[in-house]
Parts: C-alpha cells; sequence; structure tokens
C-alpha cells in the first residue's frame, strides 16, 4: 500500500528505501550516502523528534530484512558465511537472528557445534504425502474439468470423436 502511494513521489529518498525493502533482495548498510544524509539527526525533517534513534533502528530493520531475504532463498547456511552476509560479528547475528526466532518472524535453528544456520523445518512423512495427495488430487480434478470441457465443445459443434 505504501510502495503505490502517490505521495511517496514526493520524497525520493523515502520511496528508494520502501524500495529496497520490498524486495526480496539484501540491503547494504550503510545506504547510500543521500538516504543516510536524510536519515541523520541533523536532517531538518525530524526536527530532533527521535532522530538520534533512526540511523540505529534502520540498521535494525535492514539486518532482520536480510535474515529475512536469507531465510527466504536459503534452507542452511554456515553461520560464518550468514554474519559475513549481514556484515555482522557472529555473536550479533545469533543474537539478532534469537530474537527474530523468539518473537515468531521466523523460523530458524542454529547449531552451534557444526556452525550451521538451518532456516526450513524438516517435514514429517506424513505431512509430505499428504500434501502430494492434495497437489494430486488437484491436478485430477483441473483435468477432469478440462476433459468436460473439451465434450461440451464437441457437443456444440457436432464434431465426432
Amino acid at each position: 500500500i505504501l510502495k503505490t502511494d502517490k505521495k511517496l513521489e514526493n520524497i525520493p529518498v523515502f520511496a528508494q528505501i520502501v524500495k529496497q525493502f520490498t524486495t526480496h533482495e539484501l540491503i547494504s548498510f550503510p545506504m547510500s550516502d543521500a538516504v543516510m544524509a536524510a536519515l541523520s539527526a541533523s536532517s531538518p525533517i525530524w526536527d530532533g523528534f527521535f532522530s538520534e534513534k533512526i540511523p540505529e533502528t534502520l540498521h535494525k530493520r535492514v539486518i532482520e530484512h536480510n535474515i529475512r531475504v536469507i531465510g527466504k532463498y536459503y534452507s542452511r547456511m554456515r553461520s560464518a558465511r550468514l554474519a559475513q552476509l549481514l556484515d555482522l560479528s557472529q555473536d550479533e547475528m545469533e543474537k539478532r537472528l534469537s530474537e527474530m526466532v523468539c518473537s515468531g518472524v521466523l523460523w530458524a535453528r542454529i547449531d552451534r557445534v557444526g556452525g550451521i544456520v538451518t532456516f526450513k523445518k524438516k517435514e514429517v512423512a506424513s505431512d509430505t504425502l499428504n500434501a502430494w495427495a492434495t497437489d494430486i488430487s488437484s491436478l485430477l480434478g483441473r483435468i477432469e474439468e478440462t476433459c468436460h470441457l473439451i465434450r461440451k465443445e464437441n457437443v456444440l459443434h457436432g464434431i465426432k470423436a
């Protein structure tokens, strides 16, 4: 909704921020100089209103966004590589990831001994089988509907099979 707001076009810096947060791509931090200048405490936009917390809050949100994006594309990743992608220390990465898991935003498990972060739950065999059966049932329903429509067209046009 915010992405389509016409008023956002009047503030290109914030339009850029919204665009970055609504795509499924990693965001580098610090952001461009124009963005950081608009978010700085000296910017006239904020007029002292929580201005000292804005850059640190933005950094936290960028890290959370990046963790969600990585979790979407990877099922498992080495914790050292994850920390490198997030540009954080391993301890800080674990802290941020743990916060997201505890708040229910994301499902993940950290294997400290193996150095692996897992983002996908292991599926139970019965759940996989039920999902497969549902998909097959849906496919057969569509095939049956298609055959019915073909027969109907044949009857309407007098075509004999």
